[in-house]
């Protein structure tokens, strides 16, 4: 190893290049490429100069300086003074590149002649650094990818028959080992046992090769011989291996022959450099959201899904790829689904699809939630709903005239509702009643987003077709959009079926609460019983000459106009096509109408309905879903109980 005495730095990344050079170059002049002193001279001092002194100046120097590598003070230097044109053709090239920390403990294991084994998911860079280690240092290196058809003949060599005259040919083994070139085996644990058995006396300490098909001839290697591995697992038992198939067993007396290094992907800020310099058409923001998506796949396995995905897999390089494909298409999503979602089992897609649109958010729906917010309607500290289907970015032109011409028409119907509650509004003015008149407006039960399609149902030529029996929708994503922030639409139990908005006005009792918002709970039959509060009168107990009516159960909602502290009801209970629901204090309980578990949430912090919280507290959700049983069973609920 080179004593760091005279040297100078050159830029690679994080990754700094030293060159050392001779006294008489080093007393030279060198020129200030960047930093606080560019353009400007130094000169050198000729018993050299301390390490954090010329840190992180860059410089170049007047003279080809014999290369080496240092990062954080650990070096490597090339040994081969003159290369041979064939040697030369086994250097790698030189790539633009980003080194991690941990190739300090590579270059420490190559002075120390240590087997280094670099483990870790696909693409976090374990062959990369090893490749631009050697390119940057003209190492010559060979490499060779183990799987299930890999063949001791394919490392070692074996007998041809060239010009009529039987001869042994090396393999890539024997080639690295006689000319001193570092050799690469990539994927080491999909390697056949009996192929990783040759490698033992190659790993032992000091090594030699026996070649027996070639009349028992021993090889000794070359001093600069070294040996690198890579594996996305240890062996078959190891906890990665069940995220990669074909795995082979890898026995303690193979692995104690190595120095095992485990290779993480690269810390988020570092991530998001790498990603700008190879997509700088991306904005930042998205950059920063396409890594933030990456690592918190990487940290959870969505146990609480059917999805087989593992985060595992997504590596640096599948990151990079999907931000080249954002960037070509201009979207985050659509990149997804050309660099990993497409290739991911169809099971899987549509969870994922959600993920992804709720993560990176539609901008109709964003938009509208910041006027929510702003209004006080909903909670800054609220996330979106998981979103459903296509982004509009992802539909063919045809697809969007369509859907636009569905939306048209709904928000016309909106203006005509619109329009002619005015009309009312301004009667009532015109006969002098408008103030001691208690109006009360609400929505129906959620966006109708039935039959659930996507471009709703119908075609665009039977909408306003009065020779047409039709129900048209404009369909699943539009119905989202009208329920941000809310989960789900019509018919389904989540808040976005069941979180209606509502209007009172009432001028000569409320005048002086005008334009306040209240969030508290109240339920349909709570209309009723608001209007026999407000005339003062009494629900009736029989009609018909004594025929028994079923007795009120709603509540009076004007109390809570007063008092935002009041609570209508403990338990709120509801059933639509098998969509149950029951509401108790800021706890929610909902079982979909396709599922057969009852789900649990917080509505207070997660009024969208994200994280389900009935593993946390099964008490909780017990009691809930028995109330609701009672409820079900007392009120004709079928089927009854389930």
């Amino acid at each position: 190893m080179l004593t760091l005495k005279n040297y100078f730095l050159t830029r690679s990344h994080d990754l700094l290049e030293i060159a050392v050079l001779d006294e008489t170059a080093f007393k030279r002049n060198v020129q200030f490429l960047e930093g606080e002193q560019k353009g400007k001279t130094f000169n050198a001092h000729p018993k050299g100069v301390a390490w954090g002194t010329m840190y992180p100046r860059i410089f170049q120097a007047t003279e080809k300086p014999q290369h080496l590598f240092v990062f954080k003070g650990r070096a490597l230097v090339n040994s081969f003074p003159h290369l041979s044109p064939e040697d030369l053709n086994a250097v790698p090239t030189i790539q633009e590149y980003r080194f991690q920390p941990f190739v300090c403990d590579v270059i420490d294991s190559i002075h120390s002649n240590e087997n280094i084994l670099l483990t870790g998911g696909t693409g976090v860079g374990k062959t990369t650094h090893i490749v631009q280690l050697a390119a940057r240092i003209k190492q010559p290196l060979l490499r060779i990818n183990f799987n299930g058809e890999t063949r001791m003949s394919d490392l070692i060599g074996k007998m041809n028959v060239i010009n009529g005259q039987t001869i042994w040919v090396d393999g890539i083994l024997p080639i690295a080992m006689r000319r001193g070139y570092w050799l690469l085996l990539d994927e080491i644990d999909f390697a056949d046992p009996a192929v990783l058995s040759l490698l033992h006396p190659v790993l032992e300490q000091n090594p030699q090769l026996t070649l027996k098909e070639n009349g028992g001839e021993i090889i000794k290697p070359h001093p600069n011989f070294r040996v690198f591995g890579t594996a996305n697992s240890i062996g078959a038992m190891s906890e990665r291996a069940s995220s990669y198939g074909g795995t082979n067993t890898m026995n303690e007396a193979f692995l104690d022959r190595w120095q095992v290094l485990m290779v993480d992907n690269l810390p988020e800020k570092e991530e998001v450099k790498v990603i700008r310099s190879e997509a700088p058409g991306l904005a930042l923001k998205t950059v920063r959201r396409i890594v933030s998506f990456a690592n918190m796949a990487r940290n959870q396995n969505f146990e609480n899904s059917q999805v087989t995905y593992n985060g595992d897999n997504f590596s640096t390089r599948k990151v990079l790829a999907w931000a080249k494909k954002a960037a070509l298409h201009r979207d985050p999503i659509s990149g997804a689904k050309k660099a990993w979602l497409d290739k991911m089992p169809i099971s899987d897609q549509t969870f994922m699809m959600n993920v992804l649109t709720t993560h990176f958010g539609s901008k109709k729906k964003k938009t509208g939630l910041k006027r929510m917010i702003k209004m006080g309607l909903v909670d800054k500290n609220w996330d979106l709903a998981q979103w459903e289907g296509r982004q509009w970015s992802e539909l063919t032109e045809d697809e969007q005239i369509e859907l636009d011409r569905r939306m048209s028409v709904y928000a016309a119907q909106v203006h005509c509702m619109d329009y002619n509650v005015g009309r009312l509004i301004k009667y009532l003015e015109e006969k002098g009643e408008l103030n001691n008149t208690l109006l009360i407006f609400l929505s129906d039960n959620g966006a109708c987003a039935e039959p659930h399609r996507e471009k709703g149902f119908g075609t665009i030529d039977m909408i306003n077709n009065p020779d047409e029996w039709v129900n048209p929708s404009y369909g699943l994503p539009w119905a989202q959009v009208s329920n941000t922030p809310y989960r789900k639409y019509k018919v389904r139990a989540y808040e976005g079926g069941t979180s209606t908005p509502l209007i009172i006005s009432w001028p000569d009792k409320y005048a002086k609460y005008n334009g306040e918002i209240r969030h508290n709970r109240a339920f349909l039959p709570d209309i009723m019983a608001t209007f026999i509060d407000a005339a003062e009168t009494t629900y009736p107990k029989t009609y018909h000459g004594g025929n028994e009516i079923i007795p009120l159960e709603g509540a009076s909602m004007l109390p809570i106009l007063t008092n935002t502290d009041t609570e209508l009801h403990e338990y709120i209970f509801g059933e639509h096509f098998d969509n149950c629901v029951v509401w108790w204090k800021n706890w929610k309980a909902v079982k979909d109408q396709n599922s057969k578990v009852w789900e649990l949430f917080n509505l207070e912090k997660d009024r969208t309905e994200r994280v389900d919280l009935s593993r946390e507290n099964p008490k909780i959700l017990k009691q809930l879903v028995d109330e609701w049983n009672k409820w079900a069973n007392t009120h004709y609920v079928y089927p009854k109980g389930k």
